[in-house]
C-alpha cells in the first residue's frame, strides 16, 4: 500500500467532527449578513451579462469576515467620473449552513453553491457586496473534506438592477439611485368612459381633478394621491370649446346664433347643438360656470353646468430662463448678452483678408 493503513486521516467522524468545528467557529466569530441571489432575466450571452437582473429575496445566515484590517482593494479612487468606492473582501460561509439555507422551503436559491454576481448585504458596514469569486477549496481538503467556501467579493455597483426584498435597508439602495427611465414612465388608466388616474409604472398615482365634470375645477389639476401641499400641476388653460347646461326648459338653442353670458359679458357663437354644445368664444372674456347665458336669436335662457375646454401647457410659452424680468434666479439670457462683447464668432480668414 502507498501510505499507511493504520493512520486514516479522512474517516467519515473525522470530516462530520472537522465540518462541525468549522460551522461552530463561524457561528461564534462570524457575522449576520443576508445573501440575495441573482435572477437572471434577458441574458446577453455575447456579453455574458444581464442589465436586467432582478433580486427578489434575502436570506439571513452567518459568515466570517475575513478582514482583520478593514476593506482591501483600491479604496477610494478619484476617477474620470468622480470618486469610486472599490472595496474588496471576502466572507467565509459553511458549506452545511448553504445546502440547509438551500433547502429552505419556497426559496427562489436554483444552486446548492453561492454564484458569482449574487449579492452579499453586510449590516455591520452598511455596504452591498457582489461575489466576484467562490473558491471551493479554500482551506484545502483537510482531513479530505472541504467544509466551507471562501467568497472574494467586491464594492456592487448599482446599475438599475431590481431589488425587491421585502426588507426596507435594503430596498432603500434601488429607491436611492435607479436610473430606470422606466420607474418614471406615465400610463394612462380607464377606470371608466373618461380617463380618471395617470399611474406611474412603479404603482403611484396621479390623479386627475374633476375629470368626470362633477367637480369645481373639472380636468385642471393633476394632483398627487395625498394632495401634499396642494400638490397641483395647473395647465395653461385655452378658451372652451363646449358648454354644459342645464335649467334650459327643454329648448335647445339655434346652431349659429350668438349667446351672451348675463354675469361675464362674454359672447359666443353656437357651432353645434349637441350635449354638450359647441361654441367659438369672440371676446376675450370667458364665460363662468353658473352664470345665465341667453341665445340673441331664440331667447333661450340656459344655466353653464361645466365650461369643457382644453389644457394644453404646463410651462408658459413666452418664458425666458433668467431674463432678469420674469426669472430673477439664473442669469442665462444676462449671460448670452454679455458674451457677445468678449468672443467674437463672426467669420474670417485666420491668414488675413484682402486690403487688411
Amino acid at each position: 500500500m502507498p501510505t499507511n493503513v493504520f493512520f486514516d486521516t479522512g474517516t467519515k467522524n473525522e470530516q462530520d467532527l472537522y465540518e462541525a468545528i468549522a460551522i461552530e467557529q463561524i457561528k461564534i466569530q462570524g457575522q449576520e449578513v443576508f445573501y440575495l441571489p441573482r435572477k437572471l432575466v434577458a441574458e446577453d450571452n455575447l456579453f455574458t451579462e444581464d442589465r436586467l437582473s432582478t433580486f427578489n429575496d434575502a436570506y439571513l445566515i452567518e459568515m466570517v469576515f475575513n478582514e482583520t484590517e478593514g476593506f482591501g482593494g483600491e479604496k477610494e479612487l478619484m476617477g474620470k467620473f468622480g470618486l469610486e468606492m472599490r472595496e474588496e473582501c471576502s466572507f467565509t460561509v459553511a458549506r452545511r449552513r448553504f445546502e440547509e439555507l438551500v433547502s429552505v422551503d419556497s426559496n427562489i436559491i436554483e444552486s446548492t453553491r453561492p454564484n458569482e454576481g449574487d449579492l452579499i448585504y453586510f449590516p455591520t458596514a452598511k455596504k452591498m457586496f457582489e461575489i466576484t469569486f467562490v473558491d471551493h477549496d479554500d482551506p484545502f481538503y483537510q482531513v479530505q473534506n472541504r467544509p466551507t467556501f471562501k467568497l472574494s467579493c467586491r464594492t456592487f455597483e448599482y446599475s438599475s438592477e431590481v431589488i425587491d426584498t421585502d426588507i426596507a435597508e435594503i430596498d432603500a439602495i434601488e429607491t436611492s439611485f435607479t436610473r430606470d427611465s422606466m420607474q418614471y414612465q406615465i400610463t394612462l388608466e380607464q377606470a371608466g368612459a373618461i380617463t380618471s388616474e395617470m399611474a406611474l409604472e412603479d404603482g403611484d398615482l396621479l390623479l386627475l381633478d374633476g375629470t368626470s365634470g362633477a367637480g369645481a375645477d373639472a380636468g385642471d389639476n393633476v394632483l398627487s394621491e395625498t394632495e401634499f401641499l396642494s400638490g397641483s400641476i395647473l395647465a395653461e388653460t385655452t378658451t372652451g370649446t363646449r358648454l354644459d347646461i342645464i335649467n334650459n326648459g327643454g329648448l335647445s338653442f339655434t346652431e349659429g346664433e350668438r349667446i351672451v353670458g348675463a354675469t361675464s359679458g362674454a359672447i359666443a357663437y353656437v357651432t353645434d347643438t349637441l350635449d354638450p354644445m359647441g361654441y367659438d368664444l369672440i371676446t376675450v372674456t370667458e364665460f363662468s360656470k353658473g352664470e345665465i347665458i341667453t341665445g340673441q336669436t331664440s331667447q333661450v335662457t340656459a344655466e353653464i353646468k361645466e365650461l369643457i375646454g382644453t389644457k394644453d401647457y404646463i410651462v408658459k410659452e413666452d418664458y425666458i430662463v433668467g431674463d432678469q424680468s420674469t426669472d430673477y434666479n439664473a442669469q442665462n439670457d444676462y449671460l448670452d448678452t454679455l458674451d457677445d462683447s468678449i468672443f467674437d464668432f463672426s467669420e474670417r480668414n485666420p491668414f488675413g483678408d484682402i486690403n487688411e
